[in-house]
């Protein structure tokens, strides 16, 4: 995708972030497939690198919400606002992360100690790029926006997306061990082109000056 495309209102140096962004997206999902498919692991430890990929997403949001000055709301209870939403998503992730610690504490990583470094590698890779987008989004945004706006991009655009690849892991998981192929290729292509899609929209989004 030529850079200038990504949208007419972004400048220069917005789309070049942009761009940074979604390639460190796009390598951590890439190694970690390879790291799937060369290593002999179980797909739920490739969920296990998923979910701390959702719980960083989700971090830097609600960090975003609290802690931005930038971002104001148009509203006659701005701050109330703002905090209700970065409430009601750390409720939203308390209680996901209930819900996996239930379904998958028994049934920790089985890794060899070569493995398990990839693993943390690739889960601070993860970290790294959701750290630089966070970053980046707290300092470009400079403007108010719509309580429905930022509702859309924060958990419509970004969390949920990510949220239902997991549950679609979870639930595929005994068909990927049947030897299931096919759908496990369909979900690696999944997996990263709305990893890409949602992350580039929300960025544009955000930054455009047609909101």
């Amino acid at each position: 995708m030529n850079h200038m495309q990504l949208h007419p209102s972004l400048e220069a140096s917005q789309r070049k972030k942009i761009i940074t962004t979604s390639i460190l997206l796009l390598l951590a999902n890439i190694l970690t497939i390879l790291f799937y498919l060369n290593r002999d692991i179980e797909f739920y430890t490739l969920i296990w690198i998923y979910f701390f990929q959702f719980t960083f997403i989700g971090f830097f949001k609600i960090l975003f919400l609290f802690t931005s000055k930038q971002l104001k709301f148009i509203s006659r209870t701005k701050r109330f606002t703002k905090f209700a939403i970065g409430y009601f998503l750390a409720a939203f992730y308390a209680m996901f992360l209930f819900f996996f610690a239930t379904s998958f504490s028994t049934r920790p990583p089985n890794l060899t100690q070569t493995d398990l470094i990839y693993m943390i590698v690739l889960i601070g890779l993860f970290f790294i790029t959701h750290l630089s987008s966070y970053l980046y989004q707290r300092q470009q945004i400079s403007k108010k926006m719509k309580l429905g706006t930022v509702l859309n991009l924060e958990i419509f655009g970004r969390i949920f997306p990510m949220w239902f690849l997991l549950i679609i892991a979870a639930g595929i998981e005994e068909y990927i061990l049947a030897g299931n192929e096919l759908l496990l290729y369909g979900f690696f292509i999944a997996k990263v082109i709305t990893d890409e899609i949602s992350h580039i929209l929300e960025k544009i989004r955000y930054n455009s000056n047609d909101i």
